[in-house]
């Protein structure tokens, strides 16, 4: 991505981000919308898929488990009220105005709330079969007035996806969505994900294999492999080990410490989204300041070799001064989110002179 254009989106009312960068740095005061913005770039690349939808809805406490057999009427109710946490105050707005838009400009995810109704059509074959219509209330509602009213939901329309349509009283989403490229988003919270063992499989044998054990090694310099293999023989869950130089000594990776499985995911991520986006939030979560500048060099090395644009959010002055140095190549930009009488601006940073001096100087960024 170039560029960026977010309008509606939780508190990110209008954001415009002109310029990216290989990798780029979000920074900003806590609830300025940082990790708010990782949200929006990942919805973007899955098209806005109902399957990611959940997945983000569900990491902000905002799902709940729907019993469709019980009552549709609830279920539309319910599913109502968490998919409208996703839109700028909350709002249950049928307006057009009232839309989200995430994307760059000539493809822009368009994200509307709509009521849905039922019509009869003949198809090619000259049957008769029931199709659903979405419309909101900035359509004209006469043409829809004579047709059966379901319920509501989310349309989702982009240039370069089918239009998809998510209805809030059945289980079943209409059209599926492919993702625009590969992505992996790695939270706050994932330490030892189970996904791990999935991304782990994917490259194991391969050259980005190295990579990973490089990475381990910024903490403990003395590991030379690393597997997954079952906790033990009665368990099929499999956990990270690794062994030591010259002692072939088996060790469970838990046992090291939060810092090294911190850096196990974000780097087993990264390698597996070549060609794509790696999000990572709150970059400075469990590791010390002294391995920060050696995972943001390998961090820059991989975004080139695997052609992988980065975001990464932090509000650790540490972290911003490990990037500054790690970005040699000049392939970083620092971004800057602040609140300006409840409007979310950006302010970018891309400048050597003017990172450095960020660095070296007390200029408050966070």
């Amino acid at each position: 991505m170039k560029s960026l254009y977010i309008e509606n989106y939780k508190n990110l009312k209008e954001l415009s981000l002109k310029l990216l960068a290989p990798v780029n740095l979000i920074v900003g005061r806590n609830n300025v919308g940082k990790s708010t913005l990782l949200e929006a770039i990942s919805i973007y690349i899955s098209n806005g898929s109902d399957e990611w939808l959940k997945t983000v809805l569900d990491i902000r406490g905002e799902m709940v488990n729907v019993d469709f057999t019980k009552s549709e009427t609830d279920a539309n109710k319910i599913l109502l009220e968490h998919y409208s946490s996703l839109f700028s105050g909350h709002k249950k707005d049928f307006h057009n105005s009232a839309a989200i838009l995430i994307g760059e400009e000539d493809d822009l995810l368009n994200i509307r709330l709509v009521h849905v109704a039922e019509r009869t059509i003949r198809n090619k074959d000259g049957f008769e079969i029931q199709e659903y219509v979405s419309y909101n209330d900035s359509d004209s509602i006469s043409e829809f007035s004579s047709l059966q009213y379901l319920g509501d939901g989310l349309e989702l329309t982009s240039s370069s996806a089918p239009k998809a349509l998510i209805p809030f009283f059945q289980r079943r989403t209409l059209s599926n969505v492919k993702d625009k490229m590969p992505f992996e988003y790695i939270m706050v919270q994932d330490f030892q994900r189970k996904r791990n063992v999935i991304l782990f499989d994917k490259i194991s044998l391969s050259d980005k294999e190295k990579y990973v054990v490089e990475a381990l090694q910024i903490i403990e310099p003395q590991i030379d492999r690393l597997n997954f293999l079952n906790e033990n023989e009665y368990s099929n869950v499999r956990v990270p080990f690794v062994t030591l130089k010259n002692t072939g000594q088996r060790f469970r990776l838990s046992s090291m410490g939060d810092g090294i499985n911190r850096i196990l995911s974000i780097i087993l991520a990264l390698v597996n989204c070549k060609g794509g986006v790696f999000l990572l939030d709150e970059f400075e979560t469990g590791l010390h300041y002294t391995v920060q500048t050696k995972l943001w060099e390998i961090i820059f090395m991989l975004s080139e070799k695997l052609n992988v644009q980065v975001f990464v959010t932090s509000h650790s002055r540490d972290c911003i001064n490990s990037f500054v140095v790690a970005n040699e190549k000049k392939q970083g930009l620092i971004i800057r989110l602040d609140d300006r009488e409840g409007n979310i601006v950006a302010v970018s940073y891309n400048n050597e002179e003017d990172m450095r001096f960020i660095a070296q100087s007390n200029v408050e960024i966070r």
